[in-house]
């Protein structure tokens, strides 16, 4: 099997190129060594996909990449979705483009001032962040490719959403094909465990771009043995209404069922479990804190194992968001809540009543 860097061979006419081989399931095959990123000029996502070798799953072939079907197949729920995009080889991958990407988006760390001080931090790291929502979605792919402020493909899947509900639409436009390739190297690249069988329910369509397909992403139930997150559901207070609006609140407070797999045998009274409660503090959005402590607990039917770790929470709110009985459960994102507090607040205002099971928190084993 033989391919060929066309974007390598525009980039480099006036360059002298490394010439280097790889084996590819066998075959020797020659491909041109990049030179240092700040040298070429940053490839854009077509160029990226485009010079991605599809492996011989894939039923795209090189010739028709520029126009990458986003179809995919499923001959039945417990089946694992397959898209038809180029997917990375395991053997020795191409020249890794999306470096060049690094010197042009400036990687944040998280905000959470606290978490430096301490050995162990209880505030819950995926709330909230700011985004830049006047982002193309080409400067939105770069920041997914490099940011240390997104460290999961929940947290990518809801950059892309909090763009589409509240960014304003700047007239760049790219084929959802492109961004679904995109973001499935993406996660490949940056290692990010696919999600629990419990996403499958929820759909990911933006009005910017299109239906991102996100079911090639998402582990089947055949596939349970690979999963690396428990998915908790608030089922405590479950009926209470609450919705998104109320994290404003400093009496904001979730509870749940759980148990560390850890833990083998508990003799304590009660159920295992956690409390999450709002942080104390100026901003509108208060954040969310693991209860630690004894007192927290006083008075409840659960109790809390300290094996039960914050740094490993993604507190996410998920609803059928329409008076349709047959509107789609989607994801509502929280991660990023500052990034337009003005276009939140508005829209959390005008939101329907949901209840305690709305809210989850996905748990990394």
């Amino acid at each position: 099997m033989k391919w060929t860097f066309n974007l390598l061979q525009r980039s480099c006419k006036s360059l002298q190129p490394v010439s280097t081989t790889a084996q590819i399931s066998g075959t020797t095959t020659s491909s041109t060594a990049l030179p240092a990123p700040s040298i070429l000029s940053k490839p854009t996502w077509t160029e990226i996909i485009n010079a991605v070798p599809a492996s011989p799953a894939s039923s795209v072939s090189m010739s028709s990449r520029s126009s990458i079907s986003s179809t995919y197949s499923s001959s039945d729920d417990d089946d694992e979705s397959v898209l038809s995009v180029p997917t990375i080889p395991n053997s020795p991958p191409p020249p890794d483009l999306i470096l060049n990407l690094a010197s042009s988006v400036q990687a944040s760390s998280i905000t959470a001032s606290s978490c430096a001080t301490v050995d162990r931090c209880d505030i819950i790291p995926n709330l909230y962040h700011e985004l830049d929502l006047n982002m193309t979605i080409h400067g939105l792919l770069d920041f997914l490719a490099v940011s240390e402020k997104v460290t999961s493909l929940l947290m990518a899947l809801e950059v892309l959403l909090t763009w589409d509900h509240f960014g304003k639409f700047n007239g760049s436009s790219i084929h959802c094909s492109i961004v679904n390739a995109a973001l499935k190297y993406i996660v490949q690249k940056r290692s990010w465990p696919y999600l629990p069988p419990d996403f499958k329910r929820c759909s990911f369509d933006l009005l910017k771009v299109g239906h991102i397909e996100v079911s090639s992403m998402i582990l089947s139930s055949k596939q349970d043995h690979r999963k690396s997150h428990f998915v908790l559901t608030c089922e405590i207070d479950e009926h209470k209404l609450l919705n998104p609006s109320d994290l404003q609140s400093e009496d904001f407070q979730l509870k749940f069922h759980f148990c560390p797999p850890s833990v083998k045998f508990c003799p304590l009274e009660g159920s295992c479990g956690f409390i999450l409660k709002s942080v104390k503090s100026e901003a509108i959005f208060k954040g969310l804190r693991l209860c630690t402590e004894e007192e927290d607990y006083r008075g409840e039917n659960i109790h809390f194992h300290d094996e039960i770790r914050a740094e490993k929470m993604h507190v996410y709110f998920n609803g059928k968001f329409g008076w349709s009985a047959d509107s789609p459960w989607q994801i509502f994102p929280l991660s990023w809540l500052n990034s337009n507090q003005d276009a939140v607040l508005h829209y959390l205002k005008n939101m329907g009543g949901f209840y305690g099971r709305n809210f989850g928190v996905l748990y990394e084993i």
